[in-house]
């Protein structure tokens, strides 16, 4: 047997909808991609819940801060992100305090794993899309979206 790892799916999420995102720009209602798999681990490792979190927010990092003097770590270590592989934001190019919100023609995203069961399909909402979509029309999904903060640099999410 030959020794594997797995990565999560965060970047491969982020090129889908990258791609899509030019056949979506013409739409004048909001648009929702569906992403699946019949793979059953990549279903069942990520497509969770906290590996959607990581498509919204990116990939965390453990991070602490380091005295410089003695090279020792000053307090707790703690979650931090670049936004590297977030799919509907990315750091702005004109300011480093800011984001800027892409893939606007693409309102939410559905990730369905169909290789599970039962399936659990989840959605994203896109923060600031062209168009929202209303996630009561599919009121059986739970959605993942940003909090209100990520304005000020937070990126929490919750699950609606």
């Amino acid at each position: 047997m030959e020794t594997t790892w797995y990565g999560l799916l965060t970047r491969k999420i982020l090129q889908e909808a990258a791609n899509k995102t030019p056949q979506c720009s013409g739409l004048d209602k909001p648009c929702l991609l569906a992403i699946g798999t019949w793979h059953f681990s990549a279903g069942q490792v990520c497509f969770d819940k906290s590996s959607v979190e990581n498509i919204l927010t990116g990939t965390p990092r453990i991070t602490m801060n380091i005295d410089k003097e003695t090279g020792g770590a000053i307090g707790n270590s703690y979650l931090t992100t670049d936004l590297g592989d977030t799919t509907f934001v990315r750091p702005s190019k004109n300011r480093l305090d800011k984001i800027d919100f892409v893939r606007l023609p693409i309102s939410a995203i559905l990730l369905c794993p169909f290789g599970t069961r039962p399936t659990n399909i989840l959605g994203l909402l896109h923060p600031k899309p062209n168009h929202p979509f209303d996630r009561k029309i599919l009121p059986q999904i739970e959605f993942c979206r940003l909090k209100d903060k990520y304005e000020q640099g937070i990126y929490e999410t919750e699950w609606i």
